[in-house]
This record gives structure tokens, C-alpha cells and sequence, in this order.
């Protein structure tokens, strides 16, 4: 059915509203959104990072991380007691 306007006459066709696009995920970080997408101190990115925990890169005069280095650490990380807990308990 058409919608009508308060004169009785159709109304135009809308358009269909465009799909919202999730923006995609960045190849690397600067230690600084790298930081804050691991939600940590930048300190402590800059730590990792000389200690060899972290691998970077210079690209040109830019000192990035890649997201698969950000995911690699993250997922190396110990788990917390409160999830060991609960993991034990399901078993």
C-alpha cells in the first residue's frame, strides 16, 4: 500500500536506506592505537616492544604494529584465576 500525504495523493517511493559499512580493520596500529585496542599504557606497548614481546615495524618514518601481532600477543596472554575457575567448573 502507498502512503499518502494529507491531500490523498501517494507519496514518492523512498529509497532503500544505504547498509551501514563497518569500517574494516587497519593492517597496523602506531604504538599509541595500539595501546588503547589492547587497552593498555602506551608504556607498556613500548615495553613489550624491547623486550621482544611485541614485534614492530618501521615504515617509513612510522613505527607500526601489525593487527595479527596485536591478536598473537593478546591471545599468549594467561588466562585470568576468575576464567580458569570457570573453565574448571564446567569440566
Amino acid at each position: 500500500m502507498l502512503e499518502q500525504n494529507e491531500g490523498g495523493r501517494p507519496l514518492p517511493e523512498r529509497k532503500p536506506s544505504r547498509d551501514t559499512k563497518q569500517a574494516p580493520t587497519p593492517l597496523a596500529y602506531r604504538p599509541a592505537a595500539a595501546a588503547q585496542v589492547l587497552g593498555v599504557s602506551r608504556s607498556t606497548i613500548y615495553q613489550m616492544m624491547a623486550d621482544g614481546k611485541l614485534a614492530a615495524r618501521h615504515l617509513g618514518g612510522a613505527t607500526l604494529i601489525a593487527h595479527e601481532e596485536l591478536v598473537r600477543v593478546l591471545e599468549a596472554a594467561p588466562l585470568t584465576p576468575h576464567t580458569k575457575f570457570a573453565q574448571a567448573s564446567i569440566k
